[in-house]
């Protein structure tokens, strides 16, 4: 977390630093080539080539959350049950990084035949990304206050005023994006599509499909018995008769 911590400030103070400045940096393709190109001598084409090789680099690791992120959703029947499977020795999601990559190929041939479209999914991944975040602080924080008892993988060292600073900074973010973008409410337009589009395919067809995963029983099974010291016995029994009742769906 350290080394993480370092150096994604460090890529900030640089690429603020580097020409062509802050202005104009949000419409900078590689934002590393304002350095390469005093430091080599180049024309900004090739200087970009040099980035190529972090992108390779961490694109496995975008590919390999997106296909885990699937993977859950299509365990909960969120979406079709059979992408949940993963490979039988190496344990892979096989199936979800197919479908993944092809979405992705299929989002560069768009872009490359309407190429002014490429910020308005920049924008859309950056809002749903940052509401996503904002969720996970939230319930972080739901969490640490109601279940303190429930066992962690991991342990924040920046507790709770950590997640109160990093749900404020999302927060401004998704605002950001939301009113402050000169795109002529293009993203506007296909954020609420999108949002109503899920929400009809949600309440439509996965609602009355979804179940209880085994890592949500396992999770939730914890949070469970965390709420016995903070309920009544009615409140529990009734509780009690709930989690059942989602565990057998």
């Amino acid at each position: 977390m350290a080394t993480l911590l370092v150096t994604a400030t460090a890529i900030y103070v640089i690429s603020l630093s580097l020409p062509p400045g802050v202005r104009q940096l949000p419409t900078v393709l590689s934002i590393f080539n304002g350095g390469f190109v005093q430091i080599f001598n180049l024309h900004d084409d090739p200087a970009t080539l040099l980035s190529i090789p972090a992108c390779y680099a961490s694109t496995p690791g975008f590919l390999l959350a997106s296909g885990n992120i699937v993977t859950a959703l299509a365990d909960s029947k969120l979406l079709p049950h059979v992408l949940h499977r993963r490979h039988p020795s190496l344990g892979t999601p096989v199936r979800a990084l197919c479908c993944t990559t092809l979405a992705s190929f299929g989002l560069c041939f768009f872009v490359f035949f309407h190429p002014g479209v490429d910020a308005v999914f920049y924008l859309l991944a950056m809002f749903f990304g940052c509401l996503a975040y904002t969720s996970q602080c939230v319930g972080y924080l739901f969490l640490k206050k109601r279940y303190r008892s429930m066992p962690r993988t991991f342990t924040s060292p920046f507790g709770v005023a950590g997640a109160v600073f990093a749900a404020l900074t999302f927060t401004l973010c998704v605002l950001s994006i939301a009113f402050f973008q000169d795109d002529g409410h293009a993203a506007h337009v296909i954020m609420v599509a999108f949002v109503v589009a899920l929400s009809i395919y949600y309440h439509g067809y996965a609602k009355t499909r979804q179940i209880m995963s085994e890592d949500e029983r396992k999770v939730l099974f914890f949070v469970h018995v965390g709420t016995y010291d903070l309920m009544g016995e009615a409140d529990w029994q009734t509780c009690t008769s709930c989690y059942i009742v989602a565990c057998y769906k």
